[in-house]
């Protein structure tokens, strides 16, 4: 039976294409036949467009859908065969546009770079044709003259060029050089191109044909010495020989060329050698459009990788050292000796005080280094790995590499730049697990006492960045066996780092203890500390079971773990478990201080300077904060919890600092998801309570009126809502809403009542801020109730956290988990739960959903989006004559109104649609799009394909809430009656009223855009948040692009330093890889808006988004073209009615003059 093959994660795939990740989410049953179903409708399609000759739209089309699905799903080896020869038949096709060579030259390469290759008499792939592609392209006397970019489609095509070359057929080699030999004697720039043909195409991986080119090529790179991308190209070629052929090339090969090459490797740093400035020796550059050859990133970066590969790649530990373990020095002559001098030569650079412009190079050149050697670690693991047995890299020698690179690392630590900080600290991050006796004991040595300096801040920063980076390394026993005795003592030492006077060490700090929290659980053990034992592990090669430890191959983990001295191990073990007595105090001091800097802090957006980067939207100081809790409630034991919980309790019930009231509410929300019925047992009574009371006591007082413009759409501007609204009701409604947001749904159920109360109270209030957060509130509960996330994130499973075995809890520190045996506890919506998100919709929206009806109807009636025999123009048309039509006799009601009643019917409209996008927001999830179930058709617009066709990409999620939907009973109203009629209620099944709910809304979202564009023209509020609504209604599937990408920079956030290069590529801590597996639910969802069929009534609401695009008011423009963008990404053929409604705008405008 065949091997399963390997994903870009480094996971089995199965023959459905299922990663591990895929085969964790709880509806992985529903997931049966989906992949090949979806598979085999995108080759026929392919086979289809090059059958009839339909490149564009079709082929087009199909390519970007073969793209998600590579996404989500991997491609089996006998798919992947066919798919590659089409791709890369179409890429090569003769006079194809640049636009299509570049789409099908990314897919093409996406299919060929593979975990696992393909094999290599399965698929035999043409050189001259990507020759010819780039050589018409860009080096053609008469070429074409369309523009083309050079950094998209000279890159794309170089690329392919780079992963088909191990398919090139067994004769390439000689035809190649045949071609561009006879060039290489020509005077003028032929020369260049033919060396940037021969070093992007010549084959490197085969054995015995480098002989035929090794002199030629080197004697060619030292053809030209000053010219900078000359000497970049052969780096990258030279590094891929010796990558390619590593120990298979004979010690001498390199050693021979030693002079030229560590000459070459001196220019590439640029060090000021004999004078106070850098001495440039590039006098020239090879012609702009020879860089086609080069990679699309930094130069720099680049040529210092190619470094790092080229000399990783050339150790063999045969001839490299002399002596034992211990005591393994480099042997003269050797590579390594050589290595080890060039470093030797450059090491008064690496010193603090000597800092210029070379700081940088020096750090990513011993952060590649090493780097490069856990991967070459990693590779002599695999089973089918190329490097010989005998030249895999050695105890000895890793010791060795440790012992030269360490001392140079932790000299870059003290850098004035931060990104040689960084890159200091992710070196040390790998020398910790290449050696981590070597590496790991001098760096604690310096990191206590830093630690302790006061005086000293840069001492205290570059410890913390240090520990950041090997956490993990440091809390697992099978890596450092006497790590997990400095732990606890690391986390007294480093809270006085949690400053609000200063930012930068606070989250700094921050992001240790995250790194921690995320290895190391927090248990008071000391009452059991006698019946500590230490449990010996027992990794099983090939295997990947066990306590956590295991890896693929284990060899060598096998023999660091038998050689543990057993009776210390289980001294430390119990030390450990004693000293565990004060984690109480400092869980009390940890919560202290984070409410002291969300106290003295305003918690802006800043740059994070801890990541040398620009942040994404999860790595705030605010989101570090909560991240960091979130993940510390998670690891405590249940009684530290407890402690915990009741210190957050006594300050976000009692305190009022309206400046904090974001961060406390999130930190409620972290408190709650880590056990959400001992949270709300304590928070939701007296929650309740105060909310009631002030709002009773708002009613009696007449609190606010509705009036006022000190609203704010903005979710983190809490000061501006606090107009007219009592400041304990804000404050505690804010909370209620993070509290019931995290509740994991049934837990929250048991308090419906005392819900519903605050609820019916708070969306009735005058005061705008109480009732729009009352919406709030209304949202966060239906969101719990109905969507699909994990319950748990904790380095320990339910079961050893259930039994709180000491000897298990201490072995998790630091454990790795199988990603294909994570035992994720899902929230998966049950029929209970739905039955009551139906009695909330019944309650809210068929009432809202009723008076809007009513409103509407006065002006324009509900039309319902029908008219599905119609084309995309008629429905257009229809809604641009019903935007412009009784303008006067809606301006004659409207002198009649007094300015009071005006004011009222604008604040009850803005009310009412903001409710309106709550709810939708809250159960977007339950909103199916099939279109057969709303009778609604697709409209044509045109060409042979239609994209939008309401195919369900993804359809997992829904089978699983469609099969609990139809098993709920509920009393719903009739969809041809309002709830105030006294219509007679039926019984229903859930998913009938969640497939007749939507063209209703729908129905009524395009009267309601044309009743707005005409009666509340002057209210932009109203008209923004209109459009607000209409992006989430027509784009939203459950996850937004910018949450997702807020959710991948976490999950990166956590996983940057918690994987383990030298034992696997992904493996990673549980609660990272939890975090994965929901990363890939959310990826689903977010692929699935794709599937959005363009159906009439989706059409005019579009040309809704198009009118508020170009309102005459600022704030509508920006609300309406954001709406506008989204729209257009999802349903992208909407192109061919809106471009002409566009154009009428613009004449319009240049005729009339008109706002916009």
């Amino acid at each position: 039976m065949a091997q399963p093959e390997k994903s870009d994660d480094g996971d089995d795939v199965d023959r459905a294409g299922h990663c591990a990740y895929n085969r964790a989410l709880p509806y992985f049953g529903e997931l049966e036949g989906e992949s090949h179903a979806w598979l085999a409708e995108i080759t026929a399609g392919l086979a289809h467009s090059v059958r009839v000759g339909e490149l564009r739209p079709t082929a087009v089309f199909y390519s970007s859908r073969l793209c998600d699905y590579l996404d989500v799903y991997k491609v089996s080896e006998a798919d992947a065969i066919p798919l590659v020869k089409l791709m890369y038949a179409l890429t090569t096709s003769p006079k194809l546009g640049f636009g299509l060579q570049e789409q099908f030259a990314r897919v093409t390469t996406r299919l060929l770079r593979r975990e696992r290759p393909l094999p290599r008499g399965a698929v035999t792939l043409a050189w001259r044709p990507l020759h010819e592609v780039l050589y018409s392209t860009y080096f053609c006397k008469i070429r074409s003259p369309l523009y083309v970019r050079r950094d998209r489609h000279g890159f794309a095509i170089a690329r392919l060029a780079e992963a088909a070359r191990p398919y090139f057929a067994e004769g390439a080699t000689e035809e190649i050089l045949a071609t561009f030999e006879a060039m290489l004697a020509q005077p003028d720039d032929m020369i260049f191109r033919a060396g940037g043909f021969l070093c992007l195409l010549l084959p490197t991986n085969v054995e015995g044909k480098h002989e035929l080119w090794a002199d030629k090529m080197w004697d060619l790179w030292r053809t030209f010495e000053n010219t900078q991308s000359w000497d970049q190209l052969f780096l990258l070629f030279f590094s891929r020989l010796a990558s390619d052929m590593a120990g298979r090339l004979p010690p001498s090969f390199w050693t021979a060329r030693a002079g030229d090459l560590f000459t070459k490797f001196q220019r590439v740093f640029d060090l000021p050698v004999g004078s106070a400035q850098p001495q440039t020796i590039y006098q020239q550059e090879l012609p702009h459009n020879y860089t086609v050859f080069l990679p699309q990133f930094s130069r720099e970066a680049s040529k210092v990788s190619s470094v790092a590969l080229l000399i990783v790649s050339a150790f063999d530990p045969r001839t490299d050292l002399v002596g034992g373990d211990d005591d393994a020095a480099a042997a003269p002559g050797s590579f390594f000796g050589l290595v080890e001098q060039f470093l030797g030569s450059m090491s008064s650079f690496f010193h603090p005080s000597n800092h210029g412009q070379w700081n940088q190079r020096l750090g990513k050149f011993v952060s590649s280094l090493c780097e490069r050697y856990a991967l070459r670690l990693l590779e002599e693991r695999q089973a089918d790995t190329h490097v010989p047995t005998a030249v895999h890299l050695s105890r000895a020698h890793r010791r060795a590499f440790a012992r030269l690179l360490a001392p140079l690392a932790r000299l870059l630590l003290y850098a004035k730049d931060q990104t040689t900080v960084v890159a200091a600290s992710g070196a040390l991050r790998h020398l910790a697990h290449i050696d981590a006796d070597t590496t790991l004991p001098p760096l604690l040595d310096f990191v206590f006492p830093a630690l302790e300096v006061v005086t000293s801040p840069h001492q205290t920063l570059c410890a913390l960045a240090a520990l950041t980076s090997v956490a993990r390394a440091l809390s697992w026993r099978a890596n450092f066996p006497e790590g997990p005795s400095d732990v606890q003592p690391l986390l007294f030492a480093c809270l006085p780092a949690i400053d609000p006077n200063d930012v930068r060490k606070t989250e700094t700090c921050l992001l240790l203890l995250l790194r921690l929290f995320t290895c190391v659980p927090l248990w008071d053990l000391s009452d059991r500390a006698g019946s500590v034992r230490y449990t010996k592990l027992t990794p099983q090669p090939g295997t990947e079971g066990g306590a956590g430890y295991g890896y693929t191959e284990a060899a060598d983990l096998g023999e660091r773990v038998s050689g543990f001295d057993e009776a210390a191990a289980e001294e430390r073990a119990v030390e450990i478990a004693a000293e565990s007595a004060r984690l109480e105090d400092w869980v009390v001091s940890f919560i202290s201080r984070l409410f002291h800097v969300s106290d003295t802090e305003p918690l802006k957006e800043m740059k994070n300077r801890t990541g040398g980067h620009r942040p994404a939207d999860g790595e705030s100081l605010h989101q570090l904060i909560v991240e960091t809790a979130e993940q510390c409630f998670m690891q405590l034991s249940p009684r530290l919890y407890t402690v915990a919980l009741r210190k957050l309790f006594s300050f976000a019930v009692n305190s009022l600092k309206m400046h904090t009231l974001k961060t406390t509410a999130r930190l409620v929300g972290a408190a709650t998801r880590a056990n959400p019925r001992e949270a709300l047992a304590l928070f939701m009574g007296p929650l309740v309570s105060h909310i009631m009371e002030g709002l009773q006591s708002s009613g009696d007082g007449g609190g606010g009126g509705g009036g006022g413009s000190g609203s704010s759409d903005d979710d983190g501007d809490a000061q501006a809502a606090f107009d007219g609204s009592d400041r304990g009701v804000v404050w505690h409604l804010r909370i209620l809403g993070q509290l019931v947001k995290c509740a994991h749904g049934a837990p929250a159920m048991e308090y419906r009542t005392e819900l519903l109360r605050v609820l019916d109270a708070a969306l009735m209030s005058r005061s705008k801020a109480e009732s729009k957060l009352g919406g709030k509130v209304l949202r966060n509960l239906l969101r719990s109730l109905c969507q699909v996330y994990p319950l748990e994130q904790r380095s320990m499973s339910r079961a050893v956290f259930e039994s709180g075995d000491p000897s298990a809890v201490l072995a998790s520190w630091g454990a790795v988990d199988d990603a294909k045996d994570l035992q994720v506890e899902w929230h998966v919506p049950s029929e209970a739960e739905l039955k009551f998100v139906h009695e909330l919709e019944e309650r809210y929206l068929v009432p809202l959903l009723g008076r809007l009806e009513r409103l509407v109807g006065v002006e324009g009636g509900v039309e319902g989006g029908e008219g599905g025999e119609g084309s995309i123009a008629d429905a257009a048309a229809a809604a641009a004559a019903a935007d412009g039509a009784d303008g006067a006799a809606a301006a004659a009601a409207g002198d009649k109104q007094t300015a009071q009643e005006r004011a009222a019917a604008k604040c009850r409209m803005y009310r009412d649609v903001l409710l309106l996008n709550n709810i939708v927001k809250g159960s977007v999830v339950l909103q199916p799009d099939e279109r057969e179930e709303r009778g609604d058709s697709v409209v044509d617009v045109g060409g042979p394909l239609d994209q939008n066709n309401g195919s369900s990409y993804f359809s997992g999620e829904v089978k699983m809430l469609r099969r609990v939907l139809r098993a709920t009973t509920t009393t719903t109203t009739p969809i041809d009656s309002d709830s105030d009629s006294g219509g007679q209620r039926r019984p229903s099944t859930g998913y009938q009223f969640v497939a007749t709910r939507r063209p209703r809304v729908s129905a009524l979202l395009v009267s309601l855009g044309r009743y707005l564009l005409r009666v509340h023209d002057e209210d932009p509020r109203t008209l923004a948040q209109f459009a607000k609504l209409l992006c989430q209604y027509l784009t939203n599937r459950g996850i937004t692009s910018a949450k997702y990408m807020a959710a991948k920079g976490r999950l990166e956030m956590v996983r940057r330093t918690t994987t383990d290069l030298v034992y696997g590529r992904r493996r990673s801590s549980r609660p990272a890889q939890i975090r994965r597996a929901h990363q890939q639910h959310l990826l689903r969802l977010l692929k699935n808006r794709a599937a959005c069929p363009l159906t009439a009534t989706n059409a005019q609401l579009i040309g809704h988004v198009l009118s508020l695009s170009v309102h005459q008011f600022t704030r509508v423009r920006k609300a309406g073209q954001a709406a506008l963008l989204q729209a257009v990404s999802v349903y992208p053929r909407a192109k061919h009615f809106l471009v002409p409604q566009l154009f009428a705008v613009l004449r319009n405008v240049g005729g009339g003059g008109g706002g916009g």
